[in-house]
């Protein structure tokens, strides 16, 4: 990127928002937090919080600031630049601005780019990830309770005796449960249900497993995240333990 884009984004974004270092106080926070090792969810939280009075600083009011909250910041000037209809139009929403160095056609393509980045959607735009998992969980609860996920284990691991054999049935079992259930979530929670007795007889801890299985960092071969996700939840949500 040449310098007079990088000067035309420094310029419309000036016009966009009120950049201050103020607005360095939210990451470093949450990096903090991090740093001191605090529980997750209330370090992000902080992060949350700290951005929503960023909002209200740059001059916008409680309804702006839950409206992008939810369903993403919708950017102003460089939106109507990037839709302007002629050149024309694209300079005098400069001059209106008071930007008088930079050419209308540069002017367009930087608003286009950063119109993209800055509309990235919110929490609506999460909602399918979300729910997706929630039904990943859901279907994987009700499995285990009917007692279908010993009953298939122990077709599974009937001749399974061995380490070597237990991973193998771990890999293949993610691997063939992505495939016929067409979803990643599905397939890293009923495995890592399935296999966890198996785990607990053999004295295996999910990342003894996933290096034992040759060095797989692709989540279908993670053996029991939803036991991670548990044991992180039992945990006080405010604790500053590690």
């Amino acid at each position: 990127m040449d310098v007079s884009k990088i000067q035309a984004f420094q310029k419309l974004l000036a016009a966009e928002f009120h950049i201050s270092p103020l607005g360095f106080i939210p990451p470093i926070v949450v990096i903090l937090l991090a740093a001191l090792r605090f529980p997750a969810i209330p370090s992000m939280f902080a992060g949350v919080v700290l951005g929503s009075i960023m909002i209200l600083f740059q001059g916008s009011g409680l309804a702006t600031m839950v409206t992008a909250i939810h369903y993403g910041y919708t950017p102003a000037l460089s939106a109507e630049i990037a839709g302007a209809e002629s050149l024309e139009a694209v300079s005098a929403l400069l001059a209106s601005k008071g930007i008088t160095d930079v050419a209308p056609e540069l002017a367009k393509e930087v608003a286009q780019m950063l119109s993209e980045l800055l509309q990235r959607g919110g929490l609506d735009s999460m909602m399918w990830t979300v729910s997706l998992i929630l039904c990943a969980l859901s279907f994987g609860g009700v499995m285990e309770r009917c007692g279908f996920l010993e009953l298939l284990l122990d077709s599974l691991l009937r001749h399974v005796e061995s380490v070597t054999g237990l991973i193998t049935s771990v890999i293949f079992a993610c691997i063939f449960t992505n495939i016929l259930l067409a979803d990643q979530y599905v397939a890293i929670v009923l495995p890592g249900r399935m296999f966890k007795s198996a785990f607990d007889k053999k004295g295996l801890a999910s990342k003894d497993v996933i290096q034992d299985a040759g060095g797989q960092r692709h989540a279908h071969v993670r053996p029991d995240p939803l036991e991670h996700m548990r044991s992180l939840s039992r945990e006080p949500l405010w604790s500053a333990n590690p």
